[in-house]
């Protein structure tokens, strides 16, 4: 299983490079769970403040979980995300 994180991001590049993967876990980062929504995949995971899209409720509809943090954190998600998140909790790490 590859876990794939997806920030937001003026350059669309996920459309062009990724290559979706049956076993893939796809974490969306603030506006980047758009990026994976727009794309009819599965979003496992969303987490941010969503200060970059208007969609939460459909980010809140698509996820199968959503972290949401307050705005006025003024957080870089995607650095918080990297350095203080505990992968344990929502992704199975077990080797099949």
């Amino acid at each position: 299983m590859r876990t794939i994180i997806v920030a937001n991001s003026p350059i669309k590049s996920f459309y062009k490079i990724y290559k979706n993967q049956p076993n893939d876990y796809l974490i969306g980062v603030d506006g980047g769970a758009i990026s994976i929504i727009d794309r009819n995949l599965q979003l496992d995971l969303a987490i941010g403040d969503f200060d970059s899209t208007n969609q939460l409720e459909l980010i809140r509809q698509k996820a199968l979980k959503i972290l949401v943090y307050p705005i006025e954190y003024d957080l870089i998600e995607l650095i918080f995300f990297t350095f203080s998140f505990n992968f344990s909790k929502f992704v199975n790490t077990d080797t099949e």
